[in-house]
């Protein structure tokens, strides 16, 4: 019977540890953290959480330093997309006003993007998306060059040249090169 008074003890005492430690835990760490995630999730769906692009920055010090944390790698990739998009508009730019046909192909899925002076070489409209591929290409290749860069391009392929540039005549559908 003592055994039992004492086991009764212990479990009321361990109640008084364990509920107000649940408690603390709930209050200063779980809720805030579930606020935390709450809010990124809906910055990720593109919501609008407090402040355009960032998250509640309260809490216990863990949950203050997560989301500072967080608030400062979003920064970051803003920063990062604002001069991708930057570069990209001066990639653009280049390319429209460069009087050299040039392409880039995308190998994995075979496909082509060229600028407009490679669709004028090549006597297609200029005016919407180009549309080539590279048999299209290999059969503008002046003859006497074709060989040379199928060499070239396999040769990048294989991995012996960090990169492909050839610079070589095209034969418009007009018959002008």
């Amino acid at each position: 019977s003592r055994m039992a008074g004492n086991a009764v003890v212990a479990t009321l005492v361990l109640a008084l540890i364990v509920v107000p430690l649940f408690w603390l835990v709930t209050l200063y760490l779980l809720r805030p953290l579930a606020r935390l995630t709450r809010q990124i999730r809906e910055l990720f769906a593109g919501g609008k959480v407090v402040k355009e692009g960032r998250v509640d920055t309260e809490g216990s010090a863990e949950i203050l330093a997560l989301a500072t944390s967080f608030n400062e790698f979003m920064d970051r990739n803003q920063r990062a997309e604002h001069e991708l998009r930057v570069q990209e508009q001066r990639l653009s730019l280049v390319l429209e006003t460069a009087s050299d046909g040039i392409w880039d192909w995308h190998i994995p899925s075979g496909q082509l993007f060229g600028n407009q002076a490679l669709a004028k070489m090549l006597g297609m409209p200029t005016s919407g998306p180009i549309c080539i591929t590279p048999r299209l290409i290999a059969n503008h290749i002046i003859e006497e060059e074709r060989q040379a860069v199928r060499t070239a391009i396999r040769t990048c392929l294989a991995g012996r040249t960090a990169m492909f540039r050839s610079e070589h005549r095209l034969r418009r559908d007009d018959g002008g090169v």
